[in-house]
């Protein structure tokens, strides 16, 4: 859990603005992934990433990580939405079902549909 709440921070989440629940389920579905019970720093830098994106928006994860990290990230949001079920694509999930995504995400991507099926 430390390794992810470092990897938050670097990506400008706070992880107190993270519940404990989202963190869990983000461990297990990167276990779940391959990254193994105690994923590295990379792993978890990869899943904080598309989380830090969901819970700021876009336009403040531009300020904070710079527009080229977020047109990678803001990427991997467009391609987890084509793949059902990749890793991208359950940790977006997580964020809808969480409530900790920007409802300006939630507009943009059509989301809504989603926050239904939950």
């Amino acid at each position: 859990m430390r390794r992810l709440d470092d990897a938050l921070r670097a990506t400008a989440l706070h992880p107190a603005l993270v519940p404990d629940a989202v963190k869990i389920a983000t461990l297990k579905l990167l276990n779940e992934a391959g990254h193994g019970s105690s994923p590295d720093l990379q792993a978890c830098t990869m899943a904080s990433e598309l989380l830090a994106y969901c819970a700021l928006g876009d336009h403040r994860f531009c300020e904070e990580r710079g527009i080229s990290v977020a047109r990678e990230v803001r990427a991997r949001l467009e391609g987890a939405l084509e793949a059902d079920d990749s890793l991208d694509a359950r940790l977006v999930l997580l964020t809808l079902h969480a409530g900790i995504i920007r409802d300006s995400l939630i507009e943009h991507y059509d989301l809504h549909a989603a926050i239904k099926a939950l």
